[in-house]
């Protein structure tokens, strides 16, 4: 799917701009939400170990082929104000947490309908206090699930298992299968870095080269340089 392509989508729904000013305040609303709703069919199919990839080109004419969603975020022509912030929150997501873009954008938009349908079906002489009352139980919720997490939660410590099984959970929605010799690798190497830079993150870093597959990938503890070799070839 391109990006040309998903741009007509969204001009279908009204969603790459906003309204002129000879819409009523109705209109508009609708129109500004079925930009939201234009994102989360896009990404709908994309999310989970079964979604599908997206084929978008960019502007170069290059093609990129995932089901990320802060990447297909990223990549869309959007114009609308709060379609744009829903582009933040996916990024933010892939900055602090590295995982869970698309999941992020599909709550915000579930949670944007409900509070659509309550608001067309109260007082609109009370809107403004049927909006409150929206976002001080959605800030309630938040807090109710949070202690939920913190009571389930379990600590692990240094068990080397539940690591292993996190690491490997969290791959399954990258098209490797928990059975695979790939994701057993892959998992035992983001262990082993996590465990010896003891969970300081910030301090792996990720270099790619060209060539191979994703089982020749290696973990070095300490620098890695590139060099080139007498013939011109990279090592």
């Amino acid at each position: 799917m391109s990006s040309s392509h998903l741009k007509r989508q969204q001009e279908e729904q009204g969603s790459v701009s906003d309204s002129d000013g000879s819409d009523n305040n109705s209109s508009v609303g609708k129109v500004k939400f079925s930009a939201l709703y234009a994102l989360s069919n896009i990404l709908q199919t994309s999310f989970g170990p079964f979604g599908s990839d997206k084929l978008i080109i960019d502007k170069q004419g290059n093609p990129i082929l995932t089901n990320d969603g802060a990447t297909i975020l990223s990549m869309l022509p959007i114009q609308n104000p709060l379609a744009k912030v829903l582009v933040d929150i996916s990024l933010s997501q892939d900055q602090l947490i590295g995982d869970g873009t698309t999941s992020v954008v599909l709550l915000a938009c579930s949670l944007i309908k409900e509070a659509e349908n309550i608001l067309r079906e109260g007082d609109s002489s009370q809107s403004i206090s049927l909006c409150n009352s929206i976002i001080d139980t959605y800030f309630e919720c938040a807090r109710i699930s949070l202690q939920i997490l913190k009571d389930i939660a379990i600590p692990v410590e240094n068990d080397r298992e539940i690591l292993l099984k996190v690491a490997s959970t969290s791959l399954n929605s990258k098209g490797l299968s928990s059975s695979s010799r790939t994701q057993k690798y892959i998992s035992s190497m983001v262990v082993q870095a996590v465990e010896i830079v003891k969970g300081k993150l910030e301090n792996i870093s990720f270099h790619t080269v060209l060539g191979g597959s994703v089982l020749d990938s290696v973990l070095v503890n300490g620098l890695a340089l590139q060099r080139k070799l007498i013939n011109g070839t990279d090592e």
